[in-house]
């Protein structure tokens, strides 16, 4: 990703999801958080930008996470107003979207593969690949404690040559994420990909992804981190040269009553389903 594309996201357009206040009935002991993906951008003649990403809060009773987003960039506009549910302990994504009262249920890697996209703004008509790749991913130890939990920190680092038509790109990326292992069905597609997300998965070639994706079999399987902190070194035609920090992370969690019946898929919507292409 080019710094041009990260200055692009990082310009937020707010808005405020809706939902019907909880009922007295159907309540239960679960978890709820908020989170935030920030990013901070220098570049090469020492210009700072900063920018939220996303903004949103999440739900959790048992195996079943409502996420809904309270603000997003402009190219992430197309899920304003809806949400999304991650049932079965991540077996079942579904996007909701109220407005044209239908849903749409996908696989986490087609989910994870299409935010990618959108938050890179890559459009699918740039020929982009990757050469003199390497990602790898080790576990570093005993992390902060946050919100009273105790994490474990992985590093993941992505290196590669981005060739396009246009020019040559150099990433080194290094990623830190912290994950708490003893909060269970901790699923946030959101916290979990990105990394994924920002260094663009599913749009270089079969070499990026397959490297990517064994490297992400060797971090922590059991949930998303609590946070992710990524700091990107890009170099254009080994000249012009942008620094990225960006940052994805819980910023309050705590158990709360969550109403079960907000996990319900509402009867009169339509549904849709979109599965990976083989």
């Amino acid at each position: 990703m080019t710094g041009r594309q990260f200055l692009a996201i990082a310009a937020s357009i707010a808005f405020v999801a809706t939902t019907a206040p909880p009922s007295i009935a159907a309540q239960g002991s679960g978890i709820t958080y908020t989170f935030v993906m920030q990013v901070h951008v220098t570049d090469s003649d020492g210009k700072t930008t900063d920018g939220i990403t996303m903004r949103g809060h999440a739900s959790m009773l048992g195996d079943q996470t409502r996420i809904d987003f309270d603000s997003l960039n402009g190219q992430l506009a197309g899920i304003r107003g809806g949400y999304f549910l991650v049932l079965n302990g991540g077996n079942r994504v579904v996007l909701v979207a109220p407005k044209a009262k239908r849903y749409l249920e996908m696989p986490m890697q087609l989910l994870a593969q299409h935010f990618t996209k959108l938050t890179t703004g890559a459009d699918g008509f740039v020929d982009r690949h990757a050469t003199d790749v390497h990602v790898d991913a080790v576990a570093m130890g005993a992390g902060p404690t946050l919100f009273g939990h105790s994490t474990t920190h992985y590093r993941l680092v992505d290196v590669k040559t981005i060739n396009a038509p246009t020019n040559t790109e150099r990433d080194s990326i290094v990623n830190d994420l912290y994950y708490a292992p003893d909060l269970k069905n901790f699923i946030n597609p959101f916290l979990s990909y990105a990394p994924a997300m920002a260094a663009g998965m599913g749009m270089y070639g079969p070499a990026y992804d397959q490297q990517y994706m064994a490297a992400r079999a060797n971090l922590y399987q059991g949930g998303a981190p609590l946070r992710t902190v990524s700091d990107f070194t890009i170099t254009v035609d080994n000249e012009k040269r942008t620094r990225v920090m960006l940052t994805t992370e819980v910023t309050q969690l705590g158990v709360a009553d969550v109403d079960a019946s907000v996990f319900d898929l509402p009867a009169d919507y339509a549904k849709q389903t979109i599965g990976l292409s083989h």
